[in-house]
């Protein structure tokens, strides 16, 4: 091939732009190719935090399910032993269900969020 000649540069920048279009054409294919990796992987995440999101909610009403009946079995257990003492009745299980009440709203506070302090 000669190169002094007019038909081997026109040849050479043919080809060379056909190569810089071909270099722009695997681009924007690696380009597409990343976003729909990175879409992919949002996905993905999303899909993740919202099995822990789940799981996390679960876990919290079981524990406050738990929690209410320890309440309710201390306060079931209070009154039984204020009925074996006598005396005041009335105002003594008022007192009583207005701790378990009191308790019951702070534990369940404490377990929704816990930043909030005893």
């Amino acid at each position: 091939m000669d190169l002094g000649s007019p038909h081997s540069a026109s040849e050479a920048e043919g080809l060379r732009l056909l190569r810089e279009e071909q270099q722009r054409a695997e681009r924007g294919c690696l380009r597409e190719h990343l976003r729909q990796a990175q879409q992919r992987l949002r996905e993905v995440a999303l899909e993740v935090q919202a099995a822990q999101l789940k799981l996390l909610r679960q876990t919290s009403e079981r524990e406050k399910k738990e929690l209410q009946k320890i309440l309710e079995r201390r306060r079931h257990r209070s009154i039984t032993e204020a009925r074996g003492r006598g005396g005041r009745r009335q105002t003594e299980l008022t007192e009583i269900n207005r701790r378990h009440i009191t308790e019951s709203v702070t534990s369940i506070r404490r377990v929704r969020d816990p930043k909030v302090t005893p």
